[in-house]
């Protein structure tokens, strides 16, 4: 329970941290009476206290208990309007991915930059050695290539006050825009189309939706893996007899076993079928194009279904959105809701599925290359001045040039234009396109990793190596989940060894980085605090679509999820944005209050062109997808760390279909090299029709290091890693990714294929 005593020791001088304390006690003290502790017999909690979980994109709220200051069990919080309590196998896991005896506790240094690329060659170093010589190396590539030779790349999983020092940091302290995440892949390119159709650069609706709905449709079976608690709540409606389910996608998964139609479209033709569909809805005449998978009767058994529903809810899975395919997909569903009116009331809405917990949060504080904090552009210079004026620095000092999306930094690097980078809490050497390509050039930058766990495959590659505290449980703020919730989190305990929070290194480093005077403006200095930094986002959002003015600290340590805009204290969040004018249904349930709020008129950008057709040819026949598991959650630095998750699914297995299998003299079991022009990979094969003929699968997860036995490279076997197999390459008209569908061949693996092994194996 939490006591005033301990809440007082930990927030020091604020003032809003007493009421908070006393809020969440309150909270406390009802909801840990109503939930179930998920704990070992003989775990005897002393204390709970309220954080979130954040290993999917929902950010479940959930109450970690401690004994002797450590983390024991973790419980659903039945009054979450999101999950109700109910915990998927990660977050009922988060005590032992907090736990891990891989935990970094101590700063690493590289002592010999001829080790790069090995574990090896990190020696243990104080907390000052390593910062000396973490900023010589970022002031050294500054001296020598200027702000935009240094990159920074954080995880989409960071609190909100972190991306807002971050980002503030970047730009006006160091002077690059050079600033991206994992949301690239993602969230960023489907809340474009948000900004561009309905005018808010956010999901407009709620997962409260899917209860009102009566047609549920899945764009990606992955949902039910990536996001299981909200499958839970798409499995209620549909057992309940609410809603029917359509499904679309080239697996059979376990939202397959629940739908009412399940439209097997090839990968990459998800945007085709959306524009068919709308066309049908218009009354045209739609055709799928070649090799698109799906039949023309299965779409006239979808808009039927569409007609019937009074309201259409869907949901569009991560899979999807990180195809080459993705920012058109975005871009098509967007308008389908919008032109059909299927938005803006309970019931009625689109939801795009980011990976990571607070990847809203990363757009709403504008941490990507041309964005600022609340739907600001670096490039318009009213937007540049505004938050210049609100970070206390003049306008001339933000970046004149827009930075590079990460996806670009590979070849940035080999072309000399980037010399160093700080990475996040990220592992890029396992969880970005062309993961080869990214060990070539982290073997050639400077690299400064702060991470909760020492061996992965990107700390093989680090100079410096940065302890940090984790977000769920040691760390306190805010996150931002996919429907614009903002959920607060308390510290429960404090993280080991010399483990340091986020926003601390990154002071740490800006001190000795940047003038002091220019410091102490940027509010870096000794005053600052977490609160603060969450009033300096609310400031800059207002008057804007990411309005926030009620959503004070003190609020969110009341309620436990308030959706923005929100725009006074005393006036409940908004659930849903409604459209302002177009098609309205008369017979449609009007929208409570709390749903009054017109987002602001919608962009004129245009949409992404129509993507290219992944080509396949007889050197490389066959489709590689790759997604998300249930059991893992990125590269597995922690989810592969945790024994009840691990040994589930310890090893990266092939999805094959056996007409395929039989084609090319494959058993079920064995051994195979998969090549794409990328590179290859090598894992277990694994015949099964959950896939589609012509059209594998691989697990995005597997790298050679992250995992609770040592990974592939001590275990000697060969890296099963899908990233081994994508590129860099952007789609065209976008930033998004364009090879995570990939054209492969199969064979039999060969000895030489299980020797490649580690960091450097082709």
């Amino acid at each position: 329970m939490i006591t005033r005593r301990g809440f007082l020791g930990r927030c020091g001088r604020c003032a809003a941290g007493l009421a908070l304390g006393d809020a969440l006690t309150r909270a406390g003290v009802e909801i840990a009476s109503a939930a179930p502790a998920r704990s070992a017999p003989g775990d005897g909690v002393e204390r709970w206290t309220r954080t979130a979980c954040d290993l999917c994109g929902l950010g479940e709220p959930v109450f970690l208990g401690t004994r002797d200051g450590k983390p024991v069990a973790v419980k659903g919080i039945p009054l979450s309007r999101v999950g109700f309590g109910r915990l998927c196998p990660r977050a009922s896991a988060l005590v032992s991915a907090t736990v891990s005896e891989d935990r970094a506790v101590a700063p690493l240094l590289r002592r010999d930059p001829s080790t790069k690329g090995t574990l090896e060659g990190l020696a243990v170093a104080t907390w000052d050695e390593a910062l000396a010589a973490a900023v010589q190396g970022l002031r050294g590539v500054r001296e020598k290539m200027g702000p935009l030779g240094l990159a920074i790349f954080a995880s989409d999983g960071e609190t909100c006050e972190t991306y807002g020092l971050l980002g503030r940091l970047a730009r006006a302290g160091l002077g690059t825009d050079h600033l991206d995440t994992p949301a690239r892949l993602d969230a960023l390119h489907a809340y474009d189309a948000c900004r561009a159709v309905f005018g808010t650069e956010a999901n407009p609706g709620s997962v409260e939706d899917v209860d009102a709905a009566q047609l549920v449709l899945l764009i990606g079976g992955e949902v039910a893996d990536s996001h299981p608690a909200l499958f839970h709540r798409v499995l209620d409606a549909r057992r309940g007899g609410r809603a029917r389910v359509a499904l679309v996608d080239w697996r059979k998964t376990e939202a397959a076993a629940v739908a009412d139609l399940h439209l097997r479209a090839r990968p990459g033709s998800e945007w085709a079928l959306v524009r068919d569909l709308a066309r049908t809805l218009r009354g045209g005449a739609a055709s799928a194009p070649p090799r698109a998978g799906y039949e023309t009767a299965a779409l006239r058994s979808l808009s039927s279904l569409w007609r019937e529903a009074r309201g259409v809810v869907t949901l569009v899975g991560p899979v999807a959105l990180s195809s080459p395919s993705g920012a058109a997909l975005a871009h098509e569903i967007a308008r389908l809701h919008r032109d059909a009116g299927q938005w803006g009331e309970p019931g009625r809405g689109v939801l795009f599925l980011p990976r990571g917990a607070n990847a809203t949060g990363v757009c709403a504080l504008g941490v990507a290359p041309g964005r600022l904090p609340a739907g600001r552009r670096l490039g318009e210079a009213r937007d540049r001045a505004r938050t210049a004026a609100a970070w206390g620095v003049d306008a001339d000092r933000l970046p004149a040039a827009r930075g590079l999306p990460a996806l670009a930094w590979p070849a940035a690097i080999e072309a000399g234009r980037i010399g160093a980078i700080v990475i996040q809490r990220a592992n890029l050497a396992a969880e970005m396109p062309d993961a080869l390509a990214w060990r070539r050039a982290l073997a050639k930058t400077f690299v400064v990793a702060t991470t909760t766990h020492a061996p992965s495959e990107t700390t093989a590659f680090a100079d410096v190596v940065l302890p940090l505290a984790m977000v769920s449980g040691e760390s306190a703020g805010t996150i931002m989940t996919l429907d614009r919730r903002c959920q607060f989190i308390e510290q429960a305990c404090e993280p080991p060894g010399e483990a340091r929070a986020a926003e601390g290194i990154l002071r740490d480093l800006g001190r000795a980085l940047i003038d002091r005077e220019t410091f102490e403006r940027l509010g870096l200095g000794e005053g600052w605090s977490t609160f603060a930094e969450w009033d300096r986002w609310r400031a800059l959002a207002a008057e804007t679509g990411f309005e926030a003015g009620g959503l004070t600290v003190v609020r969110l340590g009341r309620e436990l999820d308030v959706q923005w805009p929100c725009g006074a204290d005393s006036v409940a969040g908004t659930a849903r944005l409604r459209p302002a004018g177009g098609a309205r249904n008369a017979d449609a349930p009007q929208p409570p209050p709390v749903a009054a709020r017109t987002p602001a008129a919608a962009s004129s950008a245009p949409a992404p062109p129509a993507p290219r057709a992944i080509r396949t040819d007889p050197g490389r026949p066959l489709l590689l997808v790759t997604g998300p598991i249930r059991e893992h959650f990125a590269s597995r630095v922690r989810t592969g760390r945790t024994p009840e998750l691990h040994y589930e699914a310890p090893a990266a297995q092939l999805e094959m279909h056996p007409e395929d299998g039989r084609a090319l003299g494959l058993a079920d079991g064995e051994w195979v090299t998969v090549e794409s022009a990328a590179g290859s990979a090598t894992m277990r094969l694994w015949l099964t029709d959950r896939a589609s003929p012509g059209v594998l699968f691989l697990a995005e997860h597997y790298g050679f290091r992250s995992d609770l036995q040592g990974g592939s490279v001590t275990q000697k076997e060969p890296e099963g890693l899908a990233h081994r197999l994508t590129t860099c390459e952007m789609a065209p008209g976008s930033e998004s990714p364009a090879e995570l569908q990939v054209a492969v061949s199969v064979r039999k693996a060969l000895r030489r294929d299980m020797r490649q092994r580690g960091a450097g194996s082709p």
